[in-house]
């Protein structure tokens, strides 16, 4: 939403890039294997990127939770606040992260 206002040219093609994408794969859908039913493990990862953002010098987080060997629930997001260490980044997004394993518990 951040370059919807005014996008430029090459905004603007790589939204009609995005859209075609989804369109294309609109009909996939994620399988989860009989033989991952025994193998009931709850898996938690997350990670940042610190200040991957050169114009707005905000970092990107994200989480991954896998179930049965398949996602059940995943976040990409850029951090509302502007962090001046690489380990700031990292907490914050372990935060975010751990707010919603509480939530899956």
């Amino acid at each position: 939403m951040e370059f919807s206002q005014n996008p430029s040219p090459t905004y603007n093609s790589a939204a009609t890039r995005a859209i075609a994408y989804l369109y294309q794969i609109k009909t996939l859908v994620i399988k989860y294997l009989t033989e991952n039913i025994k193998n009931y493990i709850f898996v938690k990862a997350n990670d940042a990127a610190f200040k991957d953002n050169s114009v707005s010098r905000k970092s990107t987080e994200g989480y991954l939770f896998t179930l049965y060997g398949g996602p059940i629930d995943w976040q990409l997001t850029k951090q509302k606040l502007v962090t001046k260490l690489s380990m700031e980044a990292e907490l914050l997004a372990l935060l975010h992260a751990a707010t919603e394993l509480i939530w899956w518990q």
